[in-house]
Formats: structure tokens, sequence, C-alpha cells
């Protein structure tokens, strides 16, 4: 259970429907990054109340998404980054909330130049930090040493949006398919193997 400012005591699923009602006031994004960061305050106490995630021979190289909610106008996520793991370049096209509860996400910033893109900086965001992304925010994400866990909050139906991927060599653009995120993923490593044990 996750305390918040009012003294009281917020489970994962009172933070979605608090989500669900602040999509509708006027600053969103301003709303519901202040109720991230009551969530993850606590985050071994966000930590327990999430499995760690089953890894099976199918689970992604990425590791594991795992939807908590999805309407029109909102999606949740849990994203279990596999450690050592460099994840490719892609867009939302709407904003989003990152808190992290466990590791470290690793992003990398990316802007289009012309038509193709260039790194614009990055930033590392640990146990308790939150992130802001606008709808026209390139990034890709990454855990070294360990894996990372985090809650992604979107604003608007992620699965079904048309959006875009990009080569992690070449930065060549194409649509996002879960398939062909996982061919981008690339060890973190040099020489090393991917794992995504837990």
């Amino acid at each position: 259970m996750i305390a918040n400012s009012a003294g009281t005591h917020q489970s994962l699923d009172g933070f979605i429907a608090t989500c669900r009602t602040l999509i509708e006031n006027e600053r969103p994004i301003a709303e519901i990054t202040r109720a991230m960061e009551e969530l993850v305050a606590e985050p071994a106490a966000l930590g327990a109340q999430i499995p760690e995630p089953v890894i099976s021979p199918d689970t992604s190289i990425a590791g594991v998404d795992e939807i908590l909610f999805e309407d029109d106008s909102l999606t949740v996520f849990v994203v279990h980054s596999a450690s050592d793991v460099r994840q490719p370049p892609h867009d939302h096209r709407i904003s989003a909330v990152i808190g992290v509860y466990e590791g470290t996400e690793e992003q990398r910033y990316f802007r289009r130049d012309g038509g193709s893109l260039v790194r614009s900086g990055g930033a590392d965001i640990g146990p308790g930090d939150v992130l802001t992304l606008g709808p026209a925010a390139i990034h890709a994400i990454g855990s070294t040493g360990s894996w990372c866990r985090a809650i992604h909050v979107y604003l608007g139906p992620l699965s079904s949006i048309d959006r875009s991927l990009f080569d992690p060599d070449t930065f060549d653009e194409e649509p996002m398919t879960v398939e062909r995120y996982a061919e981008f993923c690339r060890s973190a490593v040099p020489g090393g193997s991917v794992n995504v044990e837990g």
C-alpha cells in the first residue's frame, strides 16, 4: 500500500481509478504526475503489490509488459525491463508518465532530423523517480546490471495507436510491431548474451 499526501494509503488499483478520474481534468499530465509521485514514493511497498513476471521461452528479450488497464483515454502498464538489454527507439504519439519502483530505467532521447534521428540526451530514473514525455517524444529504454520495474501511464489507447519504431543501427523508421521491437533489442554488454531471467 502506498502513502499519499492525505496520509491515507492507496493500492495500485486505487492509483488506476485516480488516473481515470484525473484524465478528465484540465491539466491531466500535471495531476497524473503528482499521483505517480505519490505512488512510487515508497518503492519497496509498491513492488510488494506487484508479482514478478513469469519468464518462459516465449518471453521477449526486452522483458515483460503487463497491461493493467486500457480504454480510449488511458493505458496503464507495468514494464519489467530485462537487465543488460538496450531497447530500440520508438514513439508513443500520446503523452506518458513513467514512475520507477525498482532498478534504473535508462532513457535515451532522440529527435527527428530530416528523414532520420539524432541523439538528444538522456536520463537515468531510479526508484521513486517520475518522468513525463510529451506526444512528440522519441525515446529508447534499457536497464544495466539488474531488471528495472516501472509503471507507465499513457494518455490514450496505446495498443491501438499507429506509431513508429526505429532500427537502432540505421535509424530507419517503420511501423511499430511487438515482433520487430523484440528483433531490434540488443545486448548492452559487448560480446554478451541477452538475459531475460529475472
